[in-house]
């Protein structure tokens, strides 16, 4: 539970050392605020995601790879040092960006990502199908698609499988104390070392394609492979989990009946499905915070990304239920899920922490859904849709397009 003072920030949550963010302005001021002090050297990000704190073991693989003076790169690239990251964001908001400023608003054509650049592949990867399991069908699309777009590649169904197991076990035994990782591993049929191994055979598949895209890092094996760790990160912590989540997490809602009825709302209009990617991130958020840690006292200080859209100040004294409750006007304005707020000190744009592929991830969720056109689909009886609590917040279920009269 978070202890608050009323006003807006909570301390020693979650756990000693820590304040929090918690209210939609004391939120969004944190995140404004990262960007600047890890400039100025007064903050750094830890080796962290969301509001989990990471061990090292599954990281491992990287010390092999870097001299050990630049070792302390090893870690999660949310948490990378500030030189590395002011070098390294660039590249990624060469990938994932849209072209424009961080933070403009919410767009489904362009000017570099539109919905368009999905449908297509979206409908391949639906075409026959007559039952999908969610969350696990989005992942496998998801990781695809994401290795498409960035590298230009296509895995093999095999190797997106091989990516999918990786992705779970990295995440299972990063969270664990560093002790129990061990013994975590072998009832997950894993190993520490099998997890290092896995991740460095997909590092340097990455740094066999990395150099065409980005000239300079030719000759830089150390900055190459910095560059093919950070987009690891990236397909296995960042949007490679978002995405295929708030894509179940959309259709549960729908499936309960949660969003409008008649017609005012379409899961076959793309402006209603921009719509209901922006609710559901707000009311089932993937990205729970954004922490850094005060240099000179160790303070870590969170801003609670995760809360900010169940402020009854801003959405409504209705703020805990679900429902489509604006334009996207409306929602733009409010944004913060995307770390939205996390802009770039000016003159430094390596220094932003908004989501580079904000853009992006929206519009591979409106194009899954417009080519899945849900309301040919039912509930699997056997899946029944169960509501849990965050980070998962709807349980596992099967759709079909067969007996659903």
């Amino acid at each position: 539970s978070l202890i608050t003072n009323g006003d807006g920030v909570s301390a020693e949550t979650p756990g000693l050392c820590s304040t929090s963010f918690i209210a939609h302005d004391t939120i969004k001021q944190g995140m404004a605020d990262l960007p600047v002090l890890q400039t100025s050297g007064e903050a750094y990000r830890g080796n962290e995601l969301g509001l989990f704190r990471f061990n090292f073991r599954t990281f491992e693989y990287c010390l092999d790879l870097l001299p050990e003076e630049e070792q302390d790169f090893c870690g999660i690239v949310l948490g990378l040092p500030k030189d590395d990251h002011e070098r390294i964001r660039p590249r990624m908001d060469y990938l994932w960006g849209d072209g424009r400023e961080p933070g403009s608003p919410f767009s489904l054509d362009g000017p570099r990502w539109s919905k368009e650049d999905f449908l297509d592949s979206a409908s391949t990867f639906l075409e026959g199908k007559t039952a999908l399991n969610l969350p696990d069908d989005a992942d496998s699309w998801t990781i695809k698609e994401l290795h498409r777009q960035a590298l230009g590649i296509d895995l093999p169904d095999e190797q997106v499988q091989n990516f999918l197991s990786l992705q779970s076990a990295s995440l299972l035994l990063a969270i664990a104390p560093s002790e129990l990782v061990d013994l975590l591993a072998e009832q997950f049929g894993t190993s520490v070392a099998q997890v290092n191994g896995g991740k460095r055979a997909f590092v340097d598949l990455y740094k066999t394609i990395l150099p065409s895209i980005f000239p300079e890092l030719v000759d830089d094996d150390v900055e190459l492979s910095k560059t093919a760790m950070a987009l690891l990160d990236s397909f296995l912590f960042a949007g490679g989990a978002s995405v295929p989540s708030t894509i179940k997490n959309g259709l549960a809602a729908f499936f309960q009946g949660l969003t409008p009825k008649g017609e005012k709302f379409s899961m076959n209009d793309p402006k209603d499905l921009g719509l209901l990617v922006l609710e559901t991130v707000r009311s089932y958020p993937p990205v729970l915070g954004v922490p850094y840690i005060n240099t000179a006292t160790g303070q870590r200080y969170a801003p609670l990304a995760g809360m900010a859209g169940y402020d009854k100040n801003v959405y409504g004294r209705d703020a805990d239920e679900f429902r489509i409750r604006g334009d996207l006007s409306y929602y733009h304005a409010r944004s913060l899920n995307w770390a939205d707020a996390a802009l770039p000190v000016d003159g430094v744009p390596g220094s932003s922490h908004v989501c580079p592929g904000r853009s992006m991830s929206y519009s591979m969720i409106v194009a899954f859904w417009e080519a899945l056109q849900a309301d040919r689909w039912c509930v699997n009886p056997d899946t029944p849709i169960v509501k849990e609590t965050g980070p998962t917040f709807w349980s596992d279920f099967t759709i079909r397009n067969e007996n659903c009269g």
